[in-house]
């Protein structure tokens, strides 16, 4: 059946809430701002874009905050709870300094520890974040966020003489292996895995670091790109089992629905027989023993008919019951009432698949997730007559 279809990635984990301060900015001038627990950001609107200015004057290198990992990476995050990274934070001479953009006119600043700098997801391990603005005219408000959805507890430390790019190269492809892309995005991740090769030959030959650098750069967009074609190769493999699946059970059902017809035209049957004989019964004495008899029989096999016509409901029922999409919990965060990203990854193909069924899509959840779901499906243009959801039990 279709239970635990929607896994998309083994290397997910449920994420962990936090929060960060998002500011609007007003059409001119600078905001400043405090980065807890050092530094400052400046946040300037000019045009469509925001330069945000990063100033930290003691840094500390990644690897003593959390020894797996290469990069510090700014994210700017938006009211809604998005993300955007907006590159890697350098270190130099313990001091950290960046000047970058966003299309974001309202949102917040988060710093954390990351395995390689082409991560589309925030690390638990936050570094920095921004604090809120000291004077009341700029408006500001709490956002709770997702972080640390990726595992990345098997990735192994680099020695500090590895160039950094190298490491984070290597990184980026022990994240493609524990995301399953070997199995799922089998090119890419071949592709990732000869760049790495190739890197890591130049690197035993002491090929100069400007001519690592571009190596390094392409290993790692191979390895996040085969992530990437690895978790949508998973999510459509899912809702293909899905269809499969929804095939099976409208064929099950429609034999159960030929089958209870027929039991209730035979039960229709053995009453027309029933009355008949009761009729009989009426009219000759003669035959009554017989008849009695015969009357008798006729309603033992109505009454066994009727408890197959039963049987038979219930299963339908059970089959109806099963053609539910089933979501985990994990694919929900009650607290702030919004769907995980792995859960807005299969709502969102719950909602394509809608349209493809003749039938009303059963979708089956935590009860305290309902709202969540009709509320996801509905915002992405699905009408109501086209699902149904179902409570879990």
């Amino acid at each position: 059946m279709m239970t635990g279809a929607f896994a998309l990635a083994m290397y997910l984990m449920a994420a962990t809430p936090a929060e960060v301060v998002v500011v609007n900015l007003p059409v001119k001038g600078v905001v400043s701002l405090t980065l807890a627990p050092s530094g400052k950001v400046d946040f300037e609107r000019i045009g469509t874009l925001s330069l945000i200015r990063i100033d930290i004057d003691k840094l500390q290198s990644v690897q003593k905050l959390s020894p797996a990992m290469n990069a510090y990476i700014v994210w700017a995050v938006s009211p809604e709870g998005g993300f955007e990274n907006v590159g890697e934070l350098p270190v130099v001479d313990g001091k950290g300094r960046m000047e970058t953009t966003t299309r974001f006119d309202h949102f917040g600043i988060l710093i954390t520890a990351e395995p390689h700098y082409m991560v589309d997801r925030p690390n638990s391990v936050i570094a920095f974040r921004n604090q809120a603005p000291k004077s009341d005219a700029i408006r500001r408000a709490p956002v709770s966020v997702e972080v640390g959805t990726y595992d990345y507890s098997k990735l192994k430390p680099e020695a500090a003489t590895v160039p950094g790019l190298v490491a984070q190269a290597r990184a980026a492809l022990q994240v493609a292996s524990g995301a399953q892309a070997d199995r799922y995005a089998e090119a890419e991740f071949r592709l990732a895995q000869i760049t790495l090769n190739t890197l890591e030959e130049m690197l035993g030959r002491s090929t100069a670091q400007d001519i690592l650098q571009p190596v390094a750069n392409e290993s790692i967009r191979r390895s996040q790109r085969s992530i990437i074609a690895a978790r949508d190769n998973t999510a459509a493999a899912a809702l293909e089992t899905a269809r499969n699946d929804a095939t099976l059970l409208r064929r099950d059902s429609q034999q159960l629905q030929d089958r209870l017809q027929q039991l209730t035209n035979e039960r229709a049957s053995a009453l027309d027989q029933v009355r008949q004989l009761n009729a009989d019964l009426a009219t000759s004495v003669r035959d009554k023993q017989q008849l009695t008899s015969e009357r008798d029989a006729a309603l033992t096999r109505a009454q066994g008919l009727e408890r197959d016509v039963a049987d038979l409901r219930r299963k339908q029922d059970e089959q109806q019951a099963g053609t539910a999409v089933k979501l985990p919990a994990a694919f929900f965060d009650i607290s702030t009432g919004t769907a995980t990203p792995a859960g807005v990854d299969a709502l969102s193909k719950i909602a394509a698949a809608a349209a493809l069924w003749s039938e009303p899509l059963r979708v089956s959840c935590p009860a305290n997730a309902v709202e969540i779901v009709k509320n996801f499906l509905s915002v992405a243009g699905v009408p109501q007559d086209r699902f149904v959801i179902v409570p879990d039990r």
